[in-house]
C-alpha cells in the first residue's frame, strides 16, 4: 500500500494551467511595492537580501538533500533552530486563530 500511496503526485487545481516547468507557471497576483520596501525597512545601499531557505541552510537547519532522499523533490527538512521556528510560527497562527478569529481546531 505504502508503494502505491508514494507513487500518486499532488494533485493540481484545475486551474492551474499546464507547463513543462516552474518557469512556465502564471503570476496570478502580486502584493505590496517591491520598490517601496528597502526605503520602509531602512536598508542600507550595500544590504543584500537573501531568501528564507539560504538563512536557513547557513544556520545548519535546512537540509534539502536529505528531504530528497526520504521524500523525492520540492520537500525539505528542517532541523535544530529552524525546526523550532518552524514549529512555533505554526503555533502561534493556530493559537490566534483559535482565540480571535472564530477557528476551531
Amino acid at each position: 500500500m505504502d508503494s502505491l500511496l508514494a507513487g500518486i503526485p499532488n494533485l493540481l487545481d484545475d486551474s492551474v494551467p499546464d507547463g513543462d516547468n516552474d518557469t512556465q507557471n502564471e503570476e496570478v497576483t502580486r502584493w505590496g511595492d517591491i520598490e517601496a520596501l528597502p526605503k520602509k525597512l531602512e536598508w542600507t545601499d550595500d544590504f543584500e537580501p537573501k531568501w528564507h531557505d539560504d538563512v536557513a541552510a547557513g544556520l545548519n537547519g535546512y537540509l534539502a538533500e536529505a528531504a530528497v532522499q526520504m521524500s523525492g523533490a520540492r520537500f525539505v527538512a528542517l532541523s535544530g533552530v529552524i525546526a523550532q521556528l518552524e514549529r512555533a510560527i505554526a503555533m502561534y497562527f493556530v493559537d490566534l486563530h483559535t482565540t480571535q478569529h472564530g477557528y476551531t481546531e
